[in-house]
């Protein structure tokens, strides 16, 4: 198992997409923040970590974005690619003191980089995902049209309800993730 380290957001959306996308749900914050650097939309204030995983005939298993706002996130990290990417991590990780991912490859990340580094890891925010089991593809009639501000300044009910909060989604089933902060830094998601 090799791991391939680089700053640059081309060079591993080169390296890493296509793997990436094969499960897009579950990779999904590494696929918009690398997208998100390369358009410019992101600066970081250090440069960004990005892991890929290859096994021995060269093929990407697994990926790793650090960054110094967003700490280490790793996806659908498998556990057993964990240990691989802990020294990196710790050595080069902008920001070593946060890491967000399923919640066992997360918790075995925090307890290696406590054991080399001393600190103490606990679970700060704990995330659930929605499995799709049968989509329904829902029909509209009329057209499209391009959204344009209220001419009289007052809102319409289904902006009201979105504002308000009511339109958050909740999730009741699925993987749980968790994101873990060590030390004295507290990580609010």
């Amino acid at each position: 198992m090799k791991v391939r380290a680089t700053s640059d957001p081309a060079e591993f959306k080169a390296i890493a997409f296509p793997f990436l996308q094969r499960d897009p749900v579950l990779h999904s914050v590494l696929l918009s923040n690398t997208e998100d650097r390369i358009n410019g939309i992101i600066h970081d204030p250090t440069p960004p970590l990005f892991l890929s995983i290859h096994d021995e005939a060269g093929d990407v298993n697994g990926a790793v974005l650090c960054s110094a706002h967003r700490g280490i996130n790793l996806g659908a990290l498998p556990d057993a690619l964990v240990p691989a990417i802990a020294d990196v991590c710790a050595d080069q990780a902008p920001n070593p003191d946060s890491i967000a991912g399923t919640a066992s490859a997360a918790r075995l990340l925090a307890e290696l980089l406590a054991a080399r580094n001393g600190k103490t890891f606990r679970q700060t925010v704990g995330l659930r995902l929605h499995k799709l089991a049968d989509f329904t593809d829902q029909h509209a009639a009329g057209a499209a049209r391009q959204a344009l501000p209220a001419a009289s300044g007052r809102r319409s009910e289904p902006e009201k309800w979105l504002l308000s909060g009511l339109g958050r989604v909740l999730s009741a089933s699925g993987e749980g993730w968790v994101a873990v902060a060590s030390g004295w830094k507290e990580v609010c998601r």
